[in-house]
């Protein structure tokens, strides 16, 4: 029986995000994982797909564009994606790492304008 990952997390919202997740690895992730693994070849669709999700802004403020949800969010959301293909929960945790720091620090001496989507655009590249 799998685990509920979303469980632990109180925000009804995220919730429902991190279960939203979990549905969208079963039905995109699961089917072509190995595929990608064993060719050595970059998710391109994938890592798009987690993008549109807005899954690389999980930890940024709304002001710069982003979810700005706790780390049990994050949490789970990695868990559900690293039950499709590690490769991809160790893409979301590094990149909304990197999206964070730079949100915290850099980000806040640009304008709201423009840096609004800048992180998403910036850290889903390859």
């Amino acid at each position: 029986m799998a685990r509920d990952y979303a469980a632990d997390i109180l925000d009804p919202v995220a919730q429902q995000i991190v279960s939203n997740v979990g549905t969208w690895v079963d039905r995109e992730v699961k089917p072509v994982a190995s595929e990608f693994e064993h060719a050595d070849q970059y998710p391109d669709a994938l890592v798009k797909g987690m993008s549109e999700m807005g899954l690389f802004g999980i930890k940024i403020p709304e002001q710069y564009g982003g979810l700005d949800f706790d780390l049990r969010m994050l949490r789970g959301v990695c868990m559900e994606l690293a039950r499709g293909w590690m490769s991809l929960a160790g893409s979301s945790i590094r990149t909304s790492s990197s999206a964070t720091q730079s949100a915290n620090t850099g980000l806040r001496h640009r304008s709201r304008s423009t840096c609004r989507g800048w992180w998403s655009r910036r850290f889903a590249a390859p």
